[in-house]
């Protein structure tokens, strides 16, 4: 391999398509509402599989006092060979005996 670059004249990243932008726009605007792409769901925990391909938190699971439990949650509300990604920071604010 000669060059390492994203082939962009092959796969055109989906953030760049104009209609993708628009899109994420009126979403932020009306706070997710019939959006396509983000689904905001209350008490997720009681819903039935959503079968979901990807779940994603950032600096959510070290406010946690049960990890296990949620993602066992998370876990159930996934498709069979999907995944899950935790960006969890090192720290616990306070919710541990260690710091």
């Amino acid at each position: 391999i000669n060059n390492l670059d994203y082939p962009y004249d092959l796969i055109k990243p989906l953030f760049l398509e104009d209609n993708i932008i628009e899109e994420i726009r009126n979403d932020i605007i009306t706070g997710f509402k019939n959006s396509r792409r983000v689904k905001i769901i209350k008490n997720w925990e009681l819903q039935p599989s959503l079968n979901l391909d990807f779940i994603f938190s950032r600096a959510v699971m070290e406010h946690v006092t049960t990890p296990g439990s949620i993602y066992k949650c998370v876990s159930n509300q996934l498709k069979v060979d999907s995944f899950m990604f935790h960006d969890i920071e090192f720290h616990s604010h306070g919710l541990t005996k260690k710091k």
